[in-house]
């Protein structure tokens, strides 16, 4: 239970530090924004009108307008301790279903390595209406306390963050049978959740965004960073190394279907 009331520690703590502006970090642009218009023109796949620009912070900004869905985060790092400088590896997988119809929501979080999660190996939350289910690494359940709570309604947007602008590059795709268009933000527009708190330097290897105009919605967002001195996620020790995160909306069906976690 140790483990689980540092881990819901560090979930509020996150949530407060994404509420205010994350300090800029050197992002290389899919394209610079003075090629992008020409670009379009060449391969003629410019997004709808009205998609022109476009701003996701949180990342999952308007999926609370989706009848239902569903979507994963992964985060994986690779390099070592800064202090001792011994190995260190961590990957984390967040998968979560909701029915906001039936206000029925599911959150899984898989963690392999330390790096990330300290000893904390998985945790389940579950919100059936008014009420909220969590199953810890032990198996343990606990009913309606807070850290049931906050876990349940846990957003990508708490993990990963957002941009606040994005431009089109010219290239289309087709995500969850919808067209989709990529999108690249520059160094100021990068929001950053991920850190405890700001690591003594980020150098960003590359990102993008694919936007599903039809839902507008973001399909699929990632970073690849390098970070040195850094506290993630829920790591209780600095590391330096490389550092990726990825969301992807996995499925837009209303009818996801959510029960209470086994044990409870």
């Amino acid at each position: 239970m140790r483990r689980l009331s540092m881990l819901f520690l560090l979930i509020l703590f996150l949530f407060s530090a994404c509420q205010e502006k994350e300090a800029q970090v050197p992002l290389p642009t899919e394209a610079k924004p003075e090629e992008v218009q020409t670009a379009i023109i060449k391969t003629q796949n410019a997004p709808p009108p009205g998609f022109d620009s476009i701003a996701f912070n949180p990342i999952d900004y308007n999926r609370e307008k989706l009848p239902g869905w569903a979507f994963e985060v992964t985060v994986t790092f690779t390099g070592q301790y800064t202090v001792t400088g011994e190995e260190a590896t961590g990957y984390m997988l967040m998968r979560v279903w909701e029915n906001s119809v039936l206000r029925q929501r599911r959150v899984l979080l898989q963690f392999d390595g330390e790096a990330l999660s300290g000893s904390v190996t998985r945790i389940e939350a579950v919100r059936v209406e008014n009420d909220f289910y969590l199953v810890d690494s032990n198996r343990i359940c606990t009913i309606n306390n807070e850290a049931a709570q906050d876990i349940a309604t846990l957003s990508a947007g708490r993990i990963v963050g957002g941009f606040t602008l994005a431009i089109p590059t010219g290239r289309v795709d087709q995500l969850l049978e919808f067209p989709a268009y990529q999108y690249g933000f520059d160094k100021n527009n990068l929001q950053i959740s991920i850190f405890q708190e700001q690591p003594s330097t980020v150098d960003i290897l590359g990102g993008e965004a694919w936007l599903i105009p039809e839902l507008n919605v973001v399909g699929r967002f990632g970073v690849g960073m390098n970070v040195h001195n850094a506290k993630i996620l829920f790591g209780e020790n600095a590391v330096t190394g490389e550092l990726n995160y990825q969301y992807n909306l996995v499925d837009v069906n209303e009818t996801q279907d959510i029960a209470i976690p086994n044990g409870c």
